[in-house]
């Protein structure tokens, strides 16, 4: 038997080794080194690729420290295709500032692959978001500011003439009032003191009146 001819029984072989048995293939990729968890749910997705030419059925396994949801798994991979898990990481304020190793584990077909993840609790930043709604409203107050309408420089000094003018009257008038208040009094003490002297002319005329009649009736 010749060199060639045991070539090709052993190629022969080979190809029946390979129609015959599964060959179990498959990578996980897309996955992360570290994820962080802070007050709200994370997406976690690993890319599965069948490299193989059969279908073959999915199983996953895994430990976290906090709670997940599956939201897609898919039992089956067809042969030379791709597929995806996704997984959601739910928050735990007990884990909070606090890091874990996580694992998941793939089996398809009779091929397992193990992955480590760390997971990283954190607590969301309110003070910082507190402070940048604070300076939002002042700036967003700055700009109102800013952007009201132009003024007319003449219609300001017009404006401001006639304040003046109103200002200086009411002041003079007010002056006015105050002096015509205090000066009252003293005007009706006048007037009394002319009716007393009235009063004291008029007793003298009608002394005199009867004194002069007295005389032309002797």
């Amino acid at each position: 038997m010749g060199v060639s001819n045991l070539t090709r029984i052993f190629g022969l072989i080979a190809l029946l080794i390979l129609l015959v048995v599964p060959v179990n293939a498959f990578n996980l990729s897309e996955i992360p080194y570290e994820i962080t968890v802070s007050d709200e749910p994370v997406r976690f997705s690993i890319l599965i690729e069948n490299t193989s030419g059969f279908e073959k059925n999915l199983d996953l396994d895994y430990s976290f420290p906090s709670m997940v949801q599956e939201q897609y798994v898919p039992r089956k991979i067809a042969g030379s295709s791709n597929d995806k898990i996704i997984l959601l990481i739910m928050p735990s304020d007990e884990l909070t500032n606090s890091t874990y190793n996580a694992w998941i584990k793939v089996k398809l077909g009779n091929e397992v692959i193990e992955k480590n993840v760390s997971i990283k609790y954190v607590k969301a930043v309110e003070e910082k978001i507190i402070e940048e709604e604070t300076n939002n409203d002042f700036t967003a107050g700055l700009i109102g500011l800013i952007s009201l309408p132009e003024l007319n420089l003449t219609d300001l000094v017009i404006d401001l003439i006639l304040l003046i003018v109103v200002a200086v009257l009411m002041i003079s008038f007010i002056s006015r009032m105050v002096s015509y208040l205090n000066k009252k009094p003293e005007q009706k003490e006048k007037m009394q003191e002319k009716k007393h002297a009235l009063i004291q002319e008029s007793s003298r005329l009608t002394e005199l009146r009867k004194n002069v009649l007295g005389e032309k009736n002797e």
